[in-house]
Parts: C-alpha cells; sequence; structure tokens
C-alpha cells in the first residue's frame, strides 16, 4: 500500500529520461524517474513520492487491478492503495548539481510487487539482492545481465537505531555505489538501507513518508528514530 501527498506540485516531465542501460535487457520497458537531490530536499522527495504512485496506478490497472480498496475496521472506514502484479521501475538517482566530483547518475531498480529495491547499476551490468525476485525480469536465475550482491535484501542486526538518515547521508549512499570496488559490503549494505528507508518505507506507509518530509524540510541528520524517541519500525503503520 502506499500514500499520495496532496501538495501542489510541478507538472509531471512529458517523457521518461533515456534508459539507464539500453544494450541491459534486465528492465527493459520499465519505467523511469531522474531524482535530482537537493534543489527543493522536501519538494524533491514529494514529487519522486508521487510520481512512483502515478505509475503504480497505471501498472495496477495493467494488471486488472482497482487503484484503492477499502475496509471496515471497528467501525472506520480505511481505504489502501494497492500494489500491482508485475513491473518494474527506475530511479535515477542524480547528484546535487554543484556537486564537484562529475558525477554520473546512480540507477535503482524496484518492484512494483512490493515496491522494495532489488539492486542497482554497476558499470552496465545490475547488481541484485541474493533474494530479489527475478520474475519478468527479461534474465535467468543465473543470466548474463546481472550479478548477485552477496547478502539479502532483509533487515537485520540494529539497523533500525543505526542507520543515519539526511540529505548527507543519502549523497554518502549515492556515492558509496558509484565507487563498489573500494567499499566493503557493509558500506554498500548501508548504503542500499538508505534508499530502502527513504523510498521503498516511504511509499509503504504515511506516517513514515511524512516523518521523512519533515526531515528534509528542516536538512537535519539524525538516527532513524525521531525526536520523541518513538521507535523506528513503529513509524511503519497505516
Amino acid at each position: 500500500m502506499a500514500d499520495a501527498d496532496q501538495h501542489a506540485l510541478p507538472p509531471e516531465p512529458e517523457q521518461d529520461p533515456p534508459h539507464p542501460a539500453p544494450n541491459n535487457r534486465m528492465f527493459a520497458g520499465a519505467r523511469v524517474y531522474r531524482w535530482q537531490m537537493y534543489a527543493d530536499p522536501a519538494l524533491m522527495y514529494l514529487n519522486l513520492i508521487n510520481w512512483i504512485i502515478a505509475r503504480l496506478e497505471e501498472r495496477a490497472a495493467q494488471d486488472g487491478l482497482e487503484a484503492t480498496e477499502t475496509h471496515q475496521f471497528e467501525g472506520q472506514e480505511y481505504t489502501y492503495r494497492l500494489t500491482a502484479r508485475s513491473g518494474f521501475f527506475i530511479i535515477l538517482v542524480v547528484p546535487p548539481v554543484d556537486y564537484t566530483d562529475n558525477g554520473q547518475d546512480l540507477a535503482l531498480a524496484f518492484s512494483f510487487k512490493d515496491l522494495y529495491l532489488l539492486g542497482f547499476l554497476d558499470a552496465g551490468l545490475w547488481r541484485l539482492f541474493d533474494d530479489a525476485d527475478l520474475n519478468g525480469t527479461g534474465d535467468q536465475p543465473n543470466g548474463p545481465a546481472h550479478t548477485k550482491i552477496g547478502f539479502q535484501g532483509g533487515y537485520s542486526g540494529n539497523v533500525f537505531t543505526e542507520t543515519m538518515l539526511s540529505l548527507t547521508t543519502l549523497v554518502q549512499s549515492y556515492e558509496t555505489l558509484k565507487d563498489t570496488g573500494r567499499r566493503e559490503n557493509r558500506e554498500i549494505r548501508t548504503a542500499l538501507l538508505v534508499f530502502i528507508f527513504v523510498i521503498s518505507e516511504g511509499l509503504r506507509f504515511m506516517e513514515w513518508k511524512n516523518h521523512l518530509h519533515l526531515l528534509f524540510q528542516d536538512g537535519g541528520r539524525q538516527e532513524a528514530p525521531d525526536s520523541g524517541g518513538r521507535i523506528f519500525s513503529f513509524l511503519f503503520q497505516d
């Protein structure tokens, strides 16, 4: 499920940017969004979330699903946005305009089925979580278009209290995934978790998305739990 923000947003681009790996057929046909960091941090985030939600609704309709589903619980009516049965989307993470290291876009692949991150593009080859669902990707489990990262995408350890989230850590995560040859698996995993927490969980849980929106408004750096002391996972509700 996901929640769309009602803020006034600029019009969507008329067409997607070019596919980041035209010679790699792994995610051929996936929708692509160019995510420019920093320009207006809070709006930057809402633009991303709303673009994905619009594409999710389109994909669900292609799969013959309604966009939302309503349920009654303890006398209250709740409406949920449904995920699709298939399909993928790619987020091109673009470094800030004043970035001095001649950075290139970072391509992240996500699934419309559960909204989770599958992996990232590294020198024309997709590096995917060991447990990534490849059904419908256009490549075989051991095909030439991708390789396994070496670890799974689930949460373990103290990730909820040790992961730092801010504009700074977004850029640091971008830098890590563009320089994997000199990074340890621990650093790569942390960088991927930052994008999972910001994008996937922001799509899945409204309260967490609102928390991140406020975080980006003030540009602060903090651990995943907010200043009120609530546990990170408690925000993964509704």
